[in-house]
C-alpha cells in the first residue's frame, strides 16, 4: 500500500533523527533504510560576544553538545545573527558554519562570523518641503548625515540604522502635524546604498499641503489681555 509506506515514510522523518529515508521491498519483506542526522560532539563559538550568546542561550538558538545537528536550527541561528548585527548597524555580516566529520554518525562545528560594516551616511535628501527648511527637518531625525563632530560621544554617530527610519518618517510627520499642516504627507524613505565604499543616502519625498491660516473675527472686548497673550503664543507656535 503505497500510501501507507508514504505514511510511515513521514512519521520516521518527523522525529528528526534521520537525515534520508527510503522504503526498499526484499522478497515480501519491507525494509526502510535510514541515514541517521550525526550528533554534534562537540560545538566552537569562536568569536561571539558573550552578550550574543547569552541572547541566544535564552532565546533556545544555540545548539548544545550532544543535539542531533538539524540543518534547520543552524540555518535560524544564521538568520537571527545576521538581524542582531544589522540592528548595530552592521551591514553584509558573514556567517559560516563549518561541519568536520568525526565519525559517520557524530560531527564538530565550529561558528565563524565576519562582522561587516556600518554605512555612513552622505547625505540626506527632502523633496517637497517648501515651508520648512531642511535644517528643521534634519534636528526631528536620528538619521542624519555625519558631520565633523560625529566622532565625539552623544552626537550624531552619521552612521545608518535602518531599523529607526520607521521612527524618524513618524517623528517628521509629527513635525509637520505641531506645525498646523494637517494634510502633509511624509511617505516611506529610500536608502540607497552604495557597499564599494558603504556609504549610504537617504531620500525622503513629502507632500506639504498649503498651510491653515486662522482668522479670529470678533467684537472689540472678546478676549482679555491675557488670553490675547496666550493667542498669540498659540499662533506662533503654529507658524
Amino acid at each position: 500500500n503505497t500510501q501507507k509506506i508514504d505514511e510511515s515514510i513521514k512519521a520516521l522523518y518527523n522525529t528528526g533523527y534521520f537525515e534520508t529515508i527510503k522504503a526498499v521491498k526484499s522478497g515480501n519483506t519491507l525494509i526502510f533504510e535510514c541515514n541517521e542526522k550525526p550528533i554534534i560532539l562537540n560545538i566552537e563559538t569562536g568569536n561571539l560576544s558573550e552578550d550574543l550568546k547569552k541572547i541566544l542561550k535564552e532565546k533556545n538558538l544555540l545548539p548544545k553538545k550532544g543535539e542531533i545537528y538539524s540543518k534547520e536550527k543552524f540555518d535560524a541561528l544564521k538568520q537571527f545573527i545576521k538581524s542582531y548585527y544589522l540592528s548595530k548597524g552592521y551591514f553584509n555580516t558573514i556567517i559560516n558554519i563549518d561541519k568536520t566529520n568525526v565519525s559517520p554518525t557524530a560531527i564538530n562545528i565550529k561558528i565563524v562570523i565576519k562582522r561587516g560594516e556600518k554605512l555612513i551616511i552622505r547625505n540626506v535628501n527632502f523633496y517637497g518641503n517648501k515651508q520648512i527648511n531642511k535644517n528643521e527637518l534634519l534636528d526631528e531625525i536620528e538619521n542624519r548625515p555625519r558631520t565633523f563632530w560625529s566622532n565625539l560621544p552623544f552626537t550624531n554617530s552619521g552612521k545608518l540604522n535602518i531599523y529607526k527610519l520607521i521612527s524618524d518618517r513618524e517623528a517628521l510627520q509629527n513635525y509637520y502635524f505641531n506645525k498646523g499642516f494637517m494634510d502633509a504627507i511624509v511617505y516611506t524613505p529610500l536608502t540607497e546604498s552604495n557597499f564599494d565604499n558603504y556609504s549610504a543616502t537617504i531620500d525622503y519625498k513629502i507632500k506639504e499641503e498649503a498651510k491653515p491660516i486662522c482668522i479670529i473675527i470678533g467684537p472689540e472686548g472678546d478676549f482679555t489681555e491675557n488670553e490675547m497673550e496666550k493667542l498669540k503664543e498659540e499662533i506662533e507656535r503654529l507658524k
